[in-house]
């Protein structure tokens, strides 16, 4: 184990290819989350801030729990991500270019961001968040009542072994719903009674995006009083927890993205298998290494200090696994027809030159060997014209040339 991280090694007996011998894998040690908070009304007065049940709820009943950090949607330009597992977006009445951009590489570093919308925020102005999982269609006014909701996706980890069939999630008085367009990625986890989503995940980068279909204040209905709020809120940070900086598994070749729980704004360190150290420089790198040159484990963090962040990177199985194709992977590789043994391979080639009618190859043959005739004759006979004079004197040639008798006078008597 080493700081926050725990490196692991899996290896089997040495063979003719090394290179697979070994798995290198890196697991987060478990930390207590750590949340911002952006509300689209940040009052002075707590209790009318747009995340203040958001803020009770992620402390409750926890006593290790860190207190959230909240700030408004105008701070949101110029403070610092880094470190925090989770980010609740609360009622914002859009983004400026500068927050999206700050997001999406939060995002992109393996961050969570979980958005409730609000009054504040219209259709229009949210269509500016381009990281949101939905594109907001309009908003609805219900009739007095609770909408019961159903679990599109039970086996998604967000929800499993929370809620079921046995433990539904409970109703919610809304009086408000936002309908959305959900994007190609997204999916569906809890829906209400009338089709409309509840709760929509989508990955985003290395991180992952939720979308809670009610505001996190009471201005849409009461579910913040209701049961589902609290362990719905407390879910989605634990989850948030377990999958801090993304994935820690790359293989040799591949880029080490930046992750969300190192600072872009100091100078980090990065530590390759082979114990050479180099150097990140501060700015809102994109990337820790552009390319991985070895296996084992890239550390990376601020130099002289525990690692931060461990990177495990292993050889590409693909070309060691002997196993044959099957059918169907090979078709998809290069799609053709496909026969098995002697007797369907015959059957298919008597099919194929079935098919095939003969008579236009052959008459295109006899035209060519037409053709190829007259020319042959043509050159033996520009040959024998251009014969020498003694040639034709001699009648080695049996050609005569048109005003040149066959034997001249003078010729020597052959009787």
């Amino acid at each position: 184990m080493s700081g926050e991280w725990l490196k692991g090694i899996a290896s089997i007996e040495a063979d003719n290819l090394p290179a697979d011998d070994t798995f290198f894998f890196a697991l987060p040690v478990y930390q207590t989350p750590r949340v911002l908070v952006v509300e689209g009304d940040h009052n002075p007065d707590e209790r009318l801030s747009s995340g203040f049940y958001l803020k009770k709820a992620l402390v409750a009943g926890a006593a290790d729990a860190i207190p959230p950090n909240s700030i408004g949607t105008a701070e949101l330009d110029d403070a610092s991500l880094e470190g925090y597992s989770v980010i609740f977006l609360a009622n914002v009445p859009g983004l400026d270019a500068r927050a999206v951009e700050k997001l999406n590489r939060y995002l992109s570093a393996g961050g969570t961001v979980v958005f409730f919308p609000g009054d504040l925020g219209s259709p229009e102005a949210l269509g500016g968040i381009d990281f949101l999982p939905a594109k907001a269609i309009g908003l609805k006014n219900l009739p007095p009542g609770r909408l019961s909701t159903t679990l599109s996706l039970p086996d998604d980890p967000l929800v499993a072994g929370i809620w079921d069939r046995n433990t539904p999630f409970p109703p919610l008085p809304q009086r408000k719903l936002m309908d959305w367009r959900l994007g190609a990625e997204a999916k569906s986890i809890l829906s209400f009674s009338n089709g409309t989503p509840f709760v929509i995940a989508a990955p985003q980068g290395s991180g992952h995006v939720f979308l809670i279909n009610a505001s996190a204040d009471r201005a849409w209905g009461d579910f913040p009083l209701t049961p589902g709020f609290l362990p719905l809120v407390q879910q989605v940070t634990r989850f948030s927890a377990e999958q801090r900086g993304g994935s820690s598994s790359f293989l040799v070749g591949q880029s080490l993205p930046m992750a969300s729980n190192l600072s872009s704004d100091r100078e980090l360190s990065l530590r390759s298998p082979d114990g050479v150290t180099t150097t990140v420089r501060a700015g809102e790198p994109l990337f820790l290494a552009e390319k991985t040159g070895a296996t084992g484990f890239y550390e990376a963090g601020e130099r002289g200090k525990p690692p931060l962040r461990i990177f495990a990177v292993n050889a590409d199985r693909k070309e060691s696994n002997l196993h044959p194709i099957g059918n169907d992977a090979l078709l998809k590789m290069a799609p053709a027809e496909m026969v098995s043994g002697l007797d369907e391979l015959k059957n298919w080639l008597a099919q194929s030159w079935g098919v095939i009618p003969l008579w236009p190859a052959l008459l295109l043959l006899a035209l060519a060997l037409f053709a190829a005739e007259g020319i042959l004759a043509n050159v033996m006979a520009a040959r024998r014209s251009q014969g020498e004079e003694q040639q034709i004197r001699t009648g080695r040639l049996n050609k005569h040339r048109f005003g040149v008798s066959f034997r001249p006078a003078g010729s020597e008597d052959l009787s």
